[in-house]
């Protein structure tokens, strides 16, 4: 009798829950889940409102479903959520977990695409990836059909699928969805998400559209969660050594045309000149032919007597290293043989890079192939003696599509990127990178990708800042900015002016790095002022291992910040979220450096606070603009955050001693 009574009230239970379901597919519907209200309009159309202490932001939902699969839609309630079913084959689960909210689009239909709409509103907003025309913040951009994985196009050696907005919420996309992004593509001043199976993103058993919401109390503390919760952060410290001084590259001055006898002249300059380093690196060609990792004895007759000549100048030495072979290789086909590079689905390992049309790439996927690769780097470190490697690429794009890779199918192509620099590690804090994917707990200094030697925004001078903030937001703080001056490509004159700014925009970032040397220029000039930003960078190396400490410990948002990061900045400072030419080291120096062609002045905002001029001592109140601000070719505007409350406002002291020092000024007039 007991179990009749049960089995009635499973079925009562079932009946009532299938009466609401049905009942509500017609009607308007307004749920709370989490930080986000779901609701559903009378015609079936989704939104989420994701709710904030700063401001609300809209999602539209569904946006790839037809009319009648929404008017057909049923609706349960989850313990934390809700669940929309919309045919067999399509689901959609919202769910609340703390301070984030989940939405799972799952389908069985692998032939459709799934898409959501963010509204971009009235914040600004920022992303994890780097660009080669790097706007920011983001809703400047325009993208369509964009396939979010590292790659060549646009220099994206970084695509974290992260995107914060100055209300301080953002939004995480899982890293298995295979993810296109529309970016104001709608005409509705939107980011639009879509996941489906197409190249390059291999096919599995369920298509989905997986992401997570998480909204806290303001911006900062948005980013501080992210660290903590999805990127992680560095295990160890940077090479000291590589933030205090340049890193001294072949590339530019020499680009192929590189021998002992070059190398040694190159480093002989250096010491002579009195310019302190980090390292030397040689650079590209070096090898008897790409990808057989041999030292051409021609050019390089004794690499061992190289770097025991170069150590005797005070030099560490690294050496350039690529992930390719070319078919002319006489390694080649036994290697393709074996399988160590990476193929497509029908076996084919042909690929192109920019030292040869017809290549192959190997695969850091497959064990022997990179137990192979590492075992000939090892060699190459054991016969020169170098101290570590730059390694070049790592972008999915040079992969054969569509590319079968070792791994989970869900995590290609990006597993590529994830693999190879784990793997490259290795080889200790000299180690330098320009690719990640969920790699930010790896230490090492990424590069920003070839700059061009040109003002623009497009690849630039201008895109240095914001790469640099792009990165750091991305969570990776070891940034190593591009050569200075630019990579002198295309016939692109590398002007006095051009690189004197060129090493002041750099002069507050982690790391400097010279290829094109002050001293190739005629005026005198150029090298007297390349010595004193290469000294002042020096003399802030105990700030930068000190916020590096920092970070590493949870204590810092990252080493270098956007000016809306700046200590106690009042989140109403609409003004600082626009910024796009200035940044921050910690929280509390300002750089504003000149990146106008022909410019001796410039506009400086100075976010919330007091600041002090760092070149004229002068105190200036915050949230406010310097126009006209002199900035001759010897100057880069620089300032220090004195003191400031938490809303923004001066201090009682700092008032009297403002005070104090207009009447003193005051006094000395009438005198």
């Amino acid at each position: 009798m007991q179990l009749q009574r049960c089995n009635m009230g499973r079925f009562l239970a079932l009946a009532l829950l299938t009466t609401f379901v049905v009942a509500v597919s017609s009607i308007s519907i307004e749920k709370s889940i989490g930080n986000v209200v779901f609701s559903k309009d009378v015609r079936g159309k989704m939104s989420l409102l994701v709710n904030g202490p700063a401001g609300k932001t809209s999602v539209q939902l569904g946006q790839h479903l037809s009319s009648d699969l929404l008017a057909n839609a049923k609706y349960a309630e989850l313990e934390n959520g809700i669940r929309v079913d919309f045919d067999s084959k399509i689901s959609l689960e919202i769910k609340a977990a703390g301070e984030c909210s989940e939405v799972i689009w799952t389908t069985a239909d692998n032939a459709t695409t799934i898409q959501d709409c963010i509204d971009y509103g009235i914040a600004h907003w920022y992303g994890g990836f780097e660009q080669k025309d790097q706007r920011w913040p983001i809703e400047k951009l325009q993208h369509s059909n964009y396939q979010y994985v590292t790659q060549e196009l646009d220099n994206m050696g970084i695509a974290e699928r992260y995107f914060l907005n100055s209300f301080g919420q953002y939004f995480y996309v899982e890293d298995y969805v295979p993810l296109f992004l529309d970016f104001n593509t709608t005409g509705q001043n939107q980011l639009c998400m879509s996941a489906k199976f197409e190249d390059p993103f291999l096919e599995v058993d369920e298509l989905r559209l997986h992401y997570r919401i998480c909204t806290l109390s303001d911006v900062k503390e948005a980013q501080l969660h992210a660290i903590d919760n999805i990127f992680g952060r560095p295990s160890a410290l940077p090479d000291e050594k590589m933030v205090q001084h340049p890193i001294w590259s072949t590339w530019v001055r020499y680009k192929r045309n590189i021998s002992e006898a070059i190398v040694m002249e190159f480093a002989q300059e250096i010491a002579n000149l009195g310019y302190k380093n980090s390292q030397i690196e040689i650079d590209d060609d070096w090898e008897t032919c790409y990808g057989e990792l041999q030292f051409d004895l021609e050019k390089f007759p004794d690499p061992g007597r190289l770097v025991s000549n170069l150590r005797s100048l005070g030099f560490r030495v690294t050496l350039w290293i690529h992930p390719f072979m070319n078919e002319n290789c006489p390694s080649f086909e036994t290697l393709k043989g074996l399988g160590y590079f990476a193929k497509d689905e029908n076996g084919r390992t042909r690929t192109r890079w920019w030292n040869g049309l017809f290549a192959a790439i190997f695969d850091f996927t497959n064990p022997d192939a990179a137990n192979y690769w590492f075992s000939k780097i090892d060699a190459i470190k054991a016969i020169s003696q170098v101290d570590s490697f730059k390694f070049d690429a790592g972008e999915t794009s040079w992969l054969p599509n569509p590319r079968v890779l070792s791994g989970p199918r869900d995590m290609q192509p990006n597993i590529y990127t994830s693999t190879y620099i784990r793997n490259v590690s290795q080889y200790g804090p000299l180690t330098e990178v320009r690719a990640g994917f969920r790699t930010q707990d790896i230490p090492l200094f990424v590069r920003m990708v070839d700059k061009d030697s040109r003002w623009t925004m497009n690849n630039g001078l201008r895109s240095i800042v914001t790469s640099l903030l792009a990165m750091n937001m991305a969570g990776y703080p070891y940034v190593l900015p591009d050569m200075i001056g630019g990579n002198n490509y295309f016939g692109e004159e590398i002007s006095e002016e051009l690189f004197i700014r060129w090493l002041q925009a750099s002069t507050f970032m982690p790391s400097l790095q010279f290829s094109r040397v002050p001293w190739d220029f005629s005026n005198p000039e150029v090298d007297a002022i390349s010595k004193k930003f290469v000294e002042l960078h020096a003399n802030y190396t105990p700030v930068f291992m000190q916020l590096a400490q920092q970070y590493l410990v949870g204590g810092a948002v990252s080493i270098n910040n956007p000016i809306w990061m700046v200590r106690y900045s009042p989140l109403s400072d609409e003004q600082a979220f626009l910024i796009d030419d200035e940044y921050l080291l910690g929280d509390e120096i300002l750089v504003a450096p000149v990146m106008d062609e022909g410019a001796i002045q410039r506009d400086i905002y100075l976010p919330s606070g007091l600041w002090q001029d760092l070149n004229t001592g002068q105190l200036y109140q915050g949230q406010s603009w310097l126009y006209n601000y002199p900035a001759p070719l010897d100057t880069l505007p620089h300032f220090k955050l004195i003191t400031a409350t938490s809303d923004g406002s001066v201090n009682m002291p700092v008032q009297k001693y403002l005070f104090f020092l207009s009447m003193v000024l005051l006094v000395a007039m009438i005198i």
